[in-house]
């Protein structure tokens, strides 16, 4: 059985079930517990791909080699010295200082004998999965949406961000119609938005009804694939929470699962061994 993985950073929990999205609950949805983790986008989303306890994958947060203290006034000095170049070549500033290697990839898993779930496709797409294989424009994103201060660049900091969205979503649907058993993408656009401007209701709706049409029109294309949306924390006034979410187009069975559980979900259904209500 095929399966989609569509990785909506962000997603709440309680923002999806109380509004109108169908197509973001599907047959069965529900709460994701995290508990025990640390509430950082590569933690959470490494023990979704490994099915590990952050002390098993060691993926601490961002950046592989510098513990958290030495990291907030560092990464603060270096994006003050992008900020003297066009935010649009901040990925070429990255690879100038050699910093792209400090941050996770699969070759870290590698190296340490730890599979993911694409290690059991045959063939695999992995779209931009943090801790995995992000591009540089993500990495620096992920900085960036947490330290901009000003609305002027918080507008500048938006339009780059729908930009890298709309060139994803173009990705996405053409990967769709490829030759893969394992297709996973990862969308910032909840959490980066939600760090800028978290008090905007208007901009979540925005935001939300645009991961609706995502998801419908995945479902539409894809009858015969297993389709899970999952989030790895959820957003409340530009801070993240405990109430991440997930949802299957597949009857699973699941009462509030550890990010940890879809490991397995997923590694059945590639190998053909996954029905309704779960593994066989």
């Amino acid at each position: 059985m095929k399966v989609c993985i569509l990785a909506f950073d962000g997603l709440d929990y309680y923002r999806v079930h109380q509004g109108d999205y169908p197509n973001l609950k599907q047959k069965e949805y529900g709460i994701v517990d995290i508990s025990g983790l640390t509430l950082k986008t590569p933690v959470l989303w490494g023990s979704f791909i490994t099915g590990l306890e952050q002390t098993q994958h060691k993926v601490r947060f961002s950046w592989k080699f510098l513990p958290q203290k030495i990291y907030d006034p560092v990464i603060i000095a270096l994006e003050r010295m992008a900020d003297k170049i066009s935010l649009l070549n901040t990925a070429s500033f990255f690879k100038l200082v050699k910093l792209v290697g400090l941050w996770h990839t699969k070759d870290d898993y590698a190296r340490k004998g730890v599979k993911t779930i694409f290690d059991y496709a045959r063939k695999p797409v992995a779209i931009s999965v943090p801790s995995y294989n992000q591009p540089v424009e993500d990495l620096w994103l992920m900085v960036k949406s947490d330290l901009v201060k000003s609305a002027d660049e918080k507008k500048l900091i938006a339009r780059y961000v729908w930009r890298i969205h709309y060139r994803r979503k173009k990705q996405l649907f053409e990967e769709l119609t490829g030759d893969w058993d394992l297709l996973m993408v990862w969308f910032p656009l909840a959490d980066a938005l939600g760090h800028l401007f978290g008090f905007d209701e208007k901009l979540m709706k925005k935001i939300y009804n645009e991961l609706e049409g995502i998801a419908g029109a995945v479902r539409a294309k894809l009858d015969d694939a297993l389709i899970l949306i999952n989030s790895d924390h959820g957003m409340k006034e530009g801070q993240h929470t405990r109430y991440a979410f997930y949802s299957s187009n597949v009857k699973l069975g699941l009462t509030r699962p550890r990010i940890t559980s879809f490991f397995q979900i997923i590694v059945s259904a590639v190998c053909g061994e996954l029905g309704e209500g779960g593994a066989k």
